[in-house]
């Protein structure tokens, strides 16, 4: 089908951030959660997810960012977004995420 997706991962001294291109889908999902379990095992105090070059998300890419934002409170740190789009914005307020997917545009990579 061509669904494609690219993870680059940027550790700093006070955040890892993990830029996510493409499409978040049922075909790609594995992609993601290979290139976050790395991460994962870090436990990162802050998590930065950089959503904004991302075109399509289904509900599994959802679930898998649910997934990773448990992980990483779980493990004492936190998970915000970066530059959702307003399409993924309006999904996260429907499923009423958005305490738990927290945004912050202060968090954008420079």
């Amino acid at each position: 089908m061509g669904a494609s997706i690219e993870v680059a991962v940027l550790r700093t001294t006070c955040r890892t951030t993990v830029s996510v291109s493409g499409d978040l889908d049922l075909a790609t999902v594995g992609v993601l959660r290979a290139r976050l379990a790395p991460v994962l095992d870090e436990r990162p105090e802050l998590l930065v997810l950089d959503v904004g070059a991302l075109s399509f998300v289904d509900a599994t890419g959802v679930q898998c960012v649910v997934e990773a934002a448990t992980a990483v409170r779980r493990a004492g740190g936190r998970l915000v977004l970066a530059r959702p789009s307003r399409m993924l914005r309006r999904v996260l307020h429907l499923l009423e995420l958005e305490h738990e997917l927290p945004v912050e545009e202060a968090a954008v990579p420079d």
